[in-house]
């Protein structure tokens, strides 16, 4: 790649100092105004990783939601009218075999 065809960038650039001034500034807050015991610490890692798990589980919960909650409605619906299917009387077995193959 040419040097005259690269462009900087400016924005990842900035973002980055921003969060290396913030992680030091953090760090020297920690260390030096507020002394943070080392269980304080993890404490605070964990709860950072409990919040991103929590909301990729939520992302989870409502993408299943939308795509899977339907259908399993669905099922359940279709296995009541299957359920009254058999409990008619007088039915042919080769019937009662298929609406209870379709049931399972």
């Amino acid at each position: 790649m040419e040097p005259q065809n690269y462009i900087f960038p400016e924005l990842h650039a900035e973002i980055g100092l921003v969060n290396k001034v913030l992680n030091n500034f953090y760090a020297f807050f920690d260390d030096q105004v507020e002394a943070v015991t080392l269980e304080e610490s993890m404490s605070r890692n964990l709860l950072i990783v409990a919040d991103v798990v929590l909301t990729m589980a939520k992302q989870q919960l409502s993408k299943w939601k939308e795509d899977v909650a339907p259908q399993l409605e669905f099922y359940w619906y279709e296995q009541i009218q299957v359920g009254n299917e058999l409990k008619r009387r007088y039915l042919d077995p080769i019937i009662i075999t298929e609406l209870r193959s379709k049931l399972e």
